[in-house]
């Protein structure tokens, strides 16, 4: 299985069904796309899409909708959000990929209620410092944007438990990232990571972490810490050989390797240390 087919499914176990399909049925009924129709019984509508160039501006009129709880707005070349969205403090799923946002929308940052923020493929080159306020945040998803670094303040959200960086431009990571205690997921390939902070290997719940696709020549010899580690991905970087306390993720059931200028010796060394796994 190649990385592209790999992440595509990690992105889906990520993804929101009702990104699938406007007939959905999610919550406690079917996704809403007409507004007029929807502001005739706004306390009833809780998930609304509006359709892929529909819009040229959200109408500020959805903030009528008080209860609802999926919102998406995806692939409508938006630039800005309405202040008017952060009256929705009942929104926990909110899509706006596929536009032009170059940071977080304002009125973003006041949903302190949101679990799941879909920003992939806009023009995000930085991440304001109060994006901390997402406080609820399970799920950040920020793959193709044009991040070169990320603020020490992301380590502030400590419920997320999925973080999709791939494919910006990221340079390096804070070292308080380790603070993100709770992650399952992260993702990182596609950068142009040359190290990464030692603070990563105390993020004992991570069962997924993708660093393919950097310039990574070594990865911390603590990288044997992180128990729960069912996956892990380091194709396509410059990696010569890997920590002795790789044999320590006796839960590791794939490991990509491939693409880096590692000897046959050392790879039958880590064939040896991980006989469980997939190693490819």
């Amino acid at each position: 299985m190649n990385l592209i087919t790999i992440s595509a499914l990690n992105l889906l176990t990520a993804c929101s069904l009702g990104d699938l399909s406007p007939t959905y049925k999610g919550g406690k009924g079917k996704w809403e796309t007409d507004l007029k129709k929807a502001l005739k019984n706004p306390d009833k509508v809780e998930n609304f899409r509006f359709t892929a160039g529909s819009i040229k501006e959200v109408p500020a009129d959805v903030a009528h909708l008080q209860n609802l709880k999926d919102l998406y707005i995806a692939d409508n070349n938006l630039t800005e959000l309405p202040a008017e969205i952060a009256e929705l403090q009942s929104l926990s799923s909110l899509n706006l990929s596929k536009n032009q946002f170059k940071t977080v929308p304002a009125p973003v940052i006041k949903l302190q209620n949101l679990k799941s923020l879909n920003l992939m493929e806009n023009k995000i080159s930085k991440l304001q410092p109060s994006v901390k306020n997402l406080y609820n945040l399970y799920s950040l998803l920020l793959f193709k944007n044009q991040l070169k670094s990320l603020p020490v303040q992301i380590s502030e959200l400590t419920a997320l438990g999925h973080l999709d960086l791939r494919q910006n431009q990221l340079v390096s990571l804070p070292e308080e990232i380790g603070n993100l205690k709770n992650l399952r997921t992260l993702e990182l390939s596609g950068n142009r990571l040359k190290s990464l902070p030692k603070s990563i290997t105390g993020m004992s719940h991570l069962s997924s972490l993708d660093l393919s696709e950097n310039s990574l020549a070594s990865i911390p010899s603590g990288i044997g810490n992180l128990k729960n580690l069912e996956h892990l991905y380091l194709s396509s970087n410059k990696l010569t050989a890997l920590p002795e306390s790789i044999a320590n993720l006796k839960k590791l059931k794939r490991l990509s390797i491939g693409n880096n200028p590692i000897p046959e010796e050392e790879i039958k060394k880590i064939r040896k240390a991980l006989p469980k796994a997939e190693i490819y």
